[in-house]
């Protein structure tokens, strides 16, 4: 165990991506926003100018399109070229290659959420009063249309689902909350059911569905199956572990990444691996520099670009900055300029056999020194014991340019004096100013 110590405290580090950021303010506020992967721009609306802002976070051009009505809420549709925008009253379909509104048509409802489906409907879901109807709304008519079955709560929040045929929604309003799914395959909308559970698992009123269909994301941080067979579907699948409340998740099966904003931290954006929803990491905002001035700013939205090379995080700055236009759009390269790697010979040891990292690499790919806080650990069974922490008064610097793999490195033996069960080699990256979690990687094995 000795051995173990020793060759951890000299080597054992994780993985964690930062990438060069840029804050640029906006011209318009954001009231809600989504991407449109076809034409590579953020689709955003704004209550005080009652427009459709379609954005270029790459070259920062903002195409206006004027909207006859204060807006609610937007919905980019699945080709990426047409939107929905929901209104007090109304809806209408913008064309937003052509930057003109096609339509306005009338609704039964204060709109709270719009979805633009990819089969001649728009749905609106309302705001007020307590139970309610979905409007389905053909756009080739304007012939709304209530949906059968349950009703629905008013405040309801929503999304379509990948393959055009259904959207989920989250309730307000009802203790305990729930998530459900209405069909569209057939145009106006049908209710079909809500998940197996009752309180067991808190939803908190918002979800996001992850690319490729699989995975529904709740504002609590419980993630949920999604599935066309009733019995496999909203079935419990794990969690977001390092938030409570979401402001906004975002999954991108190119980069195999689901981006997190979380309420209570959303100076941050968070970094969770997909395929076993483990926590990467988390990188601070940049703040919002004016003449009066260094403000935090708070995470409000966040999208992948078509490719997932590049990410995209709305942020509003703090109150106390006073700003009548506070918000702005960080820029995220898709080059890692901090990377690491541990990986393990084995996920199960057993009596005499020896527990050795394969890779233990360590890279500093910018071209300044990077100051953090190093944490290690060994959880076992009893409880953790700490090997290494460095780095909490900011002096832990790596070099510009630093790169090393320590491995193949001999650890520990399983011994007598290792008691069977679950192990974990565990590394905490932070900021050394601000103690932010920068990434917590966990390297978890099973001693027999």
């Amino acid at each position: 165990m000795k051995r173990f110590l020793a060759a951890l405290a000299i080597s054992c580090l994780t993985s964690f991506s930062a990438s060069a950021q840029t804050l640029t303010p906006l011209s318009f506020r954001v009231l809600d926003a989504e991407y449109s992967d076809a034409l590579e721009r953020i689709v955003a609306i704004s209550a005080e100018q009652a427009a459709v802002h379609v954005y270029d976070p790459t070259t920062t051009q903002d195409v206006e399109i004027p909207l006859p009505l204060p807006p609610t809420s937007v919905s980019v549709g699945p080709d990426g070229r047409f939107a929905a925008v929901g209104h007090d009253g109304w809806v209408s379909y913008v064309d937003l290659e052509l930057a003109v509104v096609e339509q306005t048509l009338a609704v039964s409802a204060d709109v709270i959420d719009v979805v633009l489906a990819d089969n001649g409907f728009i749905y609106a879901f309302p705001r007020r009063d307590q139970w309610e109807n979905i409007r389905s709304i053909e756009i080739a008519t304007g012939q709304e249309t209530l949906h059968v079955g349950r009703s629905i709560r008013a405040g309801t929040l929503v999304k379509l689902h990948p393959d055009g045929n259904a959207i989920y929604g989250a309730n307000n309003g009802l203790s305990p909350s729930d998530i459900e799914k209405y069909d569209i395959s057939g145009g106006p909308a049908e209710y079909l059911y809500d998940s197996p559970y009752h309180g067991d698992f808190q939803m908190c009123g918002d979800l996001w569905i992850s690319e490729d269909g699989l995975r529904i994301f709740t504002r609590c941080g419980n993630v949920f199956r999604s599935s066309p067979i009733q019995s496999q579907d909203m079935l419990y699948n794990g969690s977001l572990s390092m938030t409570s409340k979401v402001e906004y998740a975002e999954h991108s099966t190119a980069s195999n990444k689901v981006l997190v904003i979380d309420e209570d931290q959303d100076t941050e954006l968070q970094t969770y691996g997909y395929d076993f929803l483990a926590f990467e990491g988390s990188t601070p905002l940049p703040d919002f520099e004016i003449p009066t001035g260094t403000f935090d700013s708070h995470g409000r939205f966040v999208f992948y670009n078509s490719d997932g090379t590049q990410h995209y995080v709305i942020v509003q700055a703090d109150p106390s900055s006073a700003l009548l236009l506070d918000y702005g759009v960080v820029s995220f390269g898709s080059v890692p300029v901090q990377t690491c790697d541990i990986e393990l010979d084995a996920n199960v040891y057993g009596s005499g056999e020896l527990v050795t990292a394969t890779q233990l690499s360590i890279a500093n790919a910018t071209g300044a020194p990077l100051a953090i806080e190093w944490k290690v650990w060994l959880h076992t069974p009893a409880g953790d014991v700490g090997i290494l922490n460095l780095g909490a008064n900011g002096s832990f610097v790596m070099p510009p340019g630093f790169e090393r793999d320590f491995g193949p490195l001999p650890l520990f033996p399983i011994g007598a004096g290792v008691s069977p069960g679950a192990y974990s080699i565990d590394c905490r990256i932070m900021n050394p100013a601000t103690g932010a979690t920068l990434l917590l990687d966990q390297n978890p094995f099973l001693v027999q």
